[in-house]
């Protein structure tokens, strides 16, 4: 039958057009009806598909001869290809993200992935961090070619995270005009859609090649990217709720444990001079009492700052921190000490910044012996100061300083810098500790770099 066909057929095939040897692809037998779909390639042609029927028509007893048709069904078969590819890459799409492996494993998978699928060179997720932009992961021929940092000007994902959440262009050079972008990376295609995490900016998911695309991204492209940008943002903000909820377990267990332990020590030296008090009505003894629960006050003033006020600042107001700085200091008994304080205009939740320097402020002057205290900017960069005369912190409790409980003194509860710390990192800001001009303790204060997605 297939060679019948063949020579059958001999006349609606095209000059150097051929059947493959799949001509019998599709049979549908029936007493007066054939059908078949067929196969139809060249070498200088492109290929197509052709849908044969072959009806025999009746009229009483005696069999009429064939009556043949063809149709071009090439479009249709096109249109069933490509629904099956995007089929294929949302189950793919489904099954990475649904699987239970770390987060940059799963997203490296994904964007190669999508790289192979619209024959990108690079398939990158970036965070947008002020004025430049910082390569997460990069795969692709081409990712060693990208930069861990690029200034924000320079990238082509400045125009995604300013979009509604995707741009495409299959040739950027004619589409961006003089963009930055367009001058740093060349003639490229381009894709990327908008990474947002818990409502706040994170950065762009993007696909780039360098050469342009000969067509279009096509509308399911660019659903392609949308849903993986989608996931990413869902992804991550899964890890920063994990995160946010680790780190709340970790404050209750550092609550139960000061509870259990810091505070039994002036209980029970409460309760044994309470006891000599009643015998013999020494006044030490009552002194020592009230010494005592004085202290259990201030740790369970401290433990409660540490455990209550843990979370990020979701409602910030413009402060001035030298202000806040002069108000925390009225609060610290250093009648001998002096604070110089430069204006320094930030976000943030003044209540909480005026207790961090109402505990930098008293280490100082308690712990350290200081008789100077300045607060101001950091130079270069973004963030602030606090610095001081005292004695200083040593080199080997720098790392540990902020930890809770940690203290050099008998009478610290170990948890002001803790408080600090606490306060620093609900502003988005990283504390560190080294030596000021004068010899004493610096603090500083620069902005967190995210790790969620390591």
């Amino acid at each position: 039958k297939t060679e019948l066909l063949r020579a059958e057929m001999a006349d609606v095939l095209a000059p150097g057009e051929t059947f493959t040897n799949d001509v019998m692809v599709g049979y549908d037998a029936r007493e007066n009806i054939e059908r078949l779909e067929l196969h139809v390639q060249g070498e200088s042609v492109p290929e197509r598909w052709l849908d044969y029927w072959s009806i025999r028509l009746t009229t009483g007893d005696q069999p009429s001869p064939r009556v043949e048709q063809f149709y071009d069904i090439t479009e249709r078969k096109r249109l069933e290809a490509e629904l099956s590819s995007e089929l294929d890459a949302l189950e793919r799409l489904y099954e990475v993200s649904a699987s239970d492996r770390p987060f940059r494993e799963k997203v490296t998978e994904l964007l190669e992935y999508g790289a192979e699928r619209m024959d990108a060179s690079v398939g990158a997720l970036n965070q947008i961090d002020g004025d430049v932009q910082r390569n997460v992961v990069a795969v692709g021929e081409d990712a060693a070619a990208i930069p861990p940092v690029t200034p924000a000007n320079e990238a082509f994902c400045r125009r995604t995270v300013e979009s509604d959440g995707l741009v495409a262009a299959k040739n950027t050079a004619d589409e961006f005009g003089d963009d930055a972008a367009v001058d740093r990376w060349g003639a490229v295609c381009y894709i990327g859609g908008k990474v947002v995490v818990d409502g706040e900016l994170f950065g762009s998911l993007c696909f780039m090649d360098s050469e342009p695309k000969s067509r279009e991204f096509s509308a399911f492209d660019e659903t392609f990217v949308r849903l993986l940008a989608r996931w990413v943002s869902y992804e991550l903000e899964r890890e920063q709720a994990a995160a946010e909820l680790a780190r709340e377990n970790e404050r209750l267990e550092r609550f139960a444990s000061v509870v259990s332990h810091d505070l039994r020590s002036p209980l029970s030296v409460a309760t044994g001079y309470m006891e000599m008090a009643y015998e013999n009505g020494d006044e030490e003894a009552y002194e020592r009492v009230v010494n005592a629960l004085e202290r259990m006050d201030d740790i369970i003033d401290d433990v409660l700052a540490v455990t209550r006020h843990g979370g990020e600042v979701t409602d910030p107001t413009t402060v001035d921190l030298a202000a806040l700085a002069q108000n925390a200091w009225d609060m610290t008994e250093a009648e001998s000490a002096t604070l110089t304080a430069e204006s320094v205009t930030i976000e943030g939740d003044g209540d909480r910044l005026q207790r961090l320097f109402e505990n930098l402020f008293r280490n100082a002057v308690e712990h350290g012996s200081a008789t100077e205290l300045r607060v101001g900017p950091l130079d270069n960069e973004d963030g602030f100061y606090v610095e001081d005369n005292g004695s200083g912190i040593p080199a080997e409790d720098r790392e540990q300083v902020f930890d809770d409980g940690f203290t050099t003194s008998d009478s610290g509860t170990g948890f002001g810098l803790a408080i600090v710390k606490a306060a620093a990192e609900a502003h988005g800001w990283e504390p560190s500790v080294t030596e000021s001009d004068a010899g004493g303790a610096r603090f500083e204060f620069t902005p967190q770099t995210s790790s969620i997605y390591a």
